[in-house]
């Protein structure tokens, strides 16, 4: 399946860059791409729930195939989407060592790293949690943990460089708050 899963994602890239019209290395190739890897990997959320669609009247029996469909898909439809979001921040990185100094590449950044720590991130501890949905074990490790805390510290170190370049914008300073909490 990794083999699959990186054709798929190579495939999707070729794709993507065959159909913008600016050269590599300008600001909106980089930004257009990162933002293509993301709009993919935001497709796949809560999709590994619904890959069995009942017909209305055996809804009764719903939440059962909504939690096997979970247990048998999440793994592949997470490898996924992490994949996507890590190209993101990849091409968000390749936008910051071409304008080292762009506030909006650092924001994109810093941004881009935030929606790969939110991949990590124990569901359990989100507002709005829904408690009647089941969520396997796995999505809240130990492993998982210290992902969501290495992503995490890029993200503040992001914010942190903007609030040096930009001291006065409190969209900054709410950013690194909502990072650090």
């Amino acid at each position: 399946k990794p083999e699959l899963f990186r054709e798929i994602k190579e495939r999707y890239l070729t794709a993507c860059k065959g159909m913008l019209k600016e050269q590599e290395g300008s600001a909106e190739y980089h930004s257009a791409l990162a933002n293509a890897c993301s709009r993919f990997a935001n497709k796949l959320h809560a999709r590994e729930y619904d890959y069995y669609p009942l017909p209305g009247f055996l809804s009764f029996i719903s939440s059962w195939t909504e939690r096997f469909s979970c247990w048998w898909h999440w793994e592949d439809l997470h490898v996924m989407k992490e994949m996507m979001l890590k190209e993101a921040v990849n091409e968000h990185i390749k936008l910051v060592k071409h304008f080292p100094i762009s506030l909006d590449a650092h924001a994109s950044l810093a941004n881009a790293y935030v929606m790969l720590s939110g991949l990590y991130i124990d569901p359990r501890t989100l507002d709005g949690y829904d408690e009647e949905r089941w969520i396997p074990a796995d999505k809240y490790t130990a492993r998982f943990a210290e992902r969501f805390r290495f992503t995490a510290e890029r993200a503040i170190e992001e914010f942190k460089i903007l609030s040096e370049y930009a001291p006065d914008d409190p969209w900054v300073h709410i950013q690194l708050a909502y990072s650090y909490h």
